[in-house]
């Protein structure tokens, strides 16, 4: 290695080491605050959804609902479990409450969306206390930050000295996020030092303070390589010199893994559109359905439990969709999944085998699935024509492409080939669109997932272990940082 280049990087290496120092110890700890979230945080006690069984008698009770309510154009119709037994819900549009009919008494309950969240905040917390306060939230936030996915959402905080506070997302049943003052305060801590969102009214200011750090992190972890490749001592040195080389032997890779994906994540979310975020489809006008052509026979014919229900729109043509929870025996892959903590399959994703049946309300049908209903929502959600290819997969776990904060599975991924490579992800129970990105997205979130998060361990290790290595190497990093300060300071 020529000789300029390795004095040129030591002179670099020594020039940034304050900058640097400050930039390793702000990331890292701050890096270690939010693996202590995820690992010491508030647990929900239960984490699947409330489950229901339906039979034909409650389909004629949805009739008649929407009858005697004159209910008219709704995004979202679905059967839904509350604590006052089974509840047609509707959804009109995407930032309003949700409405609910009984399928018992046939009335509405006004305002139920907000009592819905109370019980299924206990449900999942298992708390019982007094509730303190319930907010309804339609935007992002510090204490809800965008990373949830999910919105609205109805904050139900309760009594009690730990503040504990359950974020509810009442058009699926689930828990969005659980919080406490103990992580509320590790969530300040990383969202100053790891994310600066403090800044987020200011991003001229937040891009450019983080791309110094960042960029005084990279040169100093380059001029690094360049030192531990070229500058081979022969003399003895210091014990606190030898231990410096020996840890950034380690470090090194890591730590710029760390750096290249977080600038890349910066400047991805902070200078290209996020295409992300839940998109509901065309409302179905419920008020014109003509009940006459319902023949619910074939569910009488089957012997599994209906385990969802709602009315989706297929070509301004209205169907009713009922989906089985099946009882087939699971491939090995998933008795393997069964075997992992309550909180791997979490972030797995548990896998359900469902089949599900449309039922006409029109005089003109046509045979129906869920590849058949979920492409064609794909092809209005993008606006592409029958001709245009796009790949079809149904998603049954999360990954890097479609991860456990979407909260819903499966999912149908369509990939259209021809247009950016974008990726849409659609649910067909309630006929909306989940997430979406084109290839820069997930060209970024293929790198956050690999080089940032370290996703490439779950292929041979647990989600424990992962961290756990990751948190020494992390600690690592902060000793490494503590000599490299006292060597320089003796420099002076």
């Amino acid at each position: 290695m020529p000789k300029i280049l390795r004095q040129y990087s030591r002179k670099l290496h020594l020039s940034l080491a304050w900058l640097a120092a400050f930039s390793l110890l702000a990331f890292v700890l701050s890096g270690l605050t939010h693996i202590l979230m995820v690992w010491t945080g508030p647990e929900a006690k239960r984490h699947k959804a409330p489950t229901i069984k339906l039979n034909a008698s409650n389909i004629t009770a949805v009739q008649t609902v929407i009858k005697r309510h004159h209910l008219q154009d709704s995004k979202i119709t679905k059967v839904v479990k509350t604590k006052d037994g089974l509840m047609l819900q509707v959804t009109e549009e995407i930032e309003q409450a949700r409405r609910y009919f009984s399928l018992d008494n046939l009335q509405e309950y006004l305002g139920y969306d907000e009592q819905q969240a109370i019980w299924l905040a206990r449900y999942y917390t298992g708390n019982n206390s007094e509730i303190k306060q319930v907010e309804f939230i339609t935007t992002f936030s510090n204490e809800y930050p965008w990373v949830n996915r999910l919105l609205p959402v109805y904050r139900v905080s309760f009594s009690g000295s730990d503040d504990l506070s359950a974020f509810i997302y009442t058009e699926t049943n689930t828990l969005a996020s659980i919080s406490n003052a103990y992580k509320e305060s590790l969530q300040t801590v990383f969202q100053i030092f790891h994310t600066w969102s403090f800044l987020d009214a200011y991003p001229i200011v937040r891009i450019m303070l983080i791309s110094v750090l960042m960029f005084s992190l990279l040169f100093v972890l380059l001029t690094a390589i360049v030192m531990l490749v070229s500058i081979k001592r022969k003399t003895p040195q210091p014990i606190t010199k030898q231990l410096h080389r020996k840890l950034a032997v380690v470090v090194v890779i890591p730590c710029l893994a760390f750096v290249i994906s977080g600038i890349y994540h910066l400047y991805q979310n902070e200078l290209v559109d996020n295409l992300s975020g839940i998109h509901l489809s065309k409302a179905i006008p419920l008020d014109t359905i003509d009940w006459q052509y319902l023949d619910t026979t074939k569910l009488s014919d089957t012997e599994k439990n209906i385990s969802s229900l709602s009315i989706i729109n297929y070509k301004e043509q209205a169907y009713l969709r009922a989906s089985f929870l099946n009882d087939d025996k699971l491939p090995k892959s998933a008795h393997a999944h069964h075997q992992k903590s309550e909180k791997e399959q979490r972030f797995d994703g548990k896998p359900q085998q469902n089949s599900a049946l449309y039922l006409p309300l029109t005089a003109d049908p046509v045979k129906l699935n869920d590849a058949i209903y979920s492409e064609y929502l794909a092809r209005n959600f993008l606006s592409l024509d029958a001709d245009v290819p796009l790949e079809a997969n149904i998603i049954k776990r999360f990954g890097a492409d479609y991860d456990f904060r979407n909260k819903r599975l499966p999912v149908w991924q369509f990939i259209a080939t021809d247009h950016h490579r974008e990726m849409i992800f659609i649910d067909p129970i309630s006929g909306i669109l989940v997430d979406r990105s084109q290839s820069l997205q997930q060209a970024e979130r293929w790198s956050f997932s690999l080089l940032h998060k370290w996703g490439f361990f779950r292929a041979f290790a647990s989600r424990e272990i992962r961290d756990g290595v990751m948190a020494v190497v992390l600690l690592m990093t902060v000793l490494l940082t503590v000599l490299g300060i006292g060597l320089k300071w003796q420099r002076r």
